[in-house]
């Protein structure tokens, strides 16, 4: 296992508006995770995982050329599910800390220790 210092991840929704019907970011959301510990499994060990994906959702694990390759244009790959491409992170998550962006924003700390409970914070 390895040990992390945290992840953080990102999250920005589309939404259309009616009167122009153009695409904007409206809020975004952030997320801070503080673990413990991560184990990552691939291969044998998530072979039963990877059968229960339907064919669509095998579709987001593998294009041809890999991504960041250069492309002659833009539509030129193709996806090819690969079941290598396929990782199960396994997380001892501790901590949250969740910020939401919008026309008023939200903060809100999760913990462990305090059973999920969570509460309210300054953005």
């Amino acid at each position: 296992m390895s040990k992390l210092a945290g992840i953080e991840r990102s999250v920005a929704a589309l939404h259309r508006r009616a009167e122009d019907d153009e695409p904007r970011v409206e809020d975004r959301a952030h997320a801070m995770l503080a673990e413990k510990a991560m184990l990552m499994r691939k291969g044998k060990a998530v072979a039963d995982l990877w059968d229960q994906l339907s064919d669509g959702a095998r579709l987001a694990y593998g294009s041809d050329p890999a991504p960041g390759q250069p492309l002659p244009d833009a539509l030129a790959y193709r996806k090819v599910p690969d079941p290598d491409a396929f990782v199960v992170l396994d997380l001892a998550v501790e901590a949250m800390d969740v910020l939401h962006l919008g026309p008023q924003h939200r903060r809100a700390r999760f913990t462990r220790a305090d059973g999920w409970a969570g509460g309210w914070c300054a953005p």
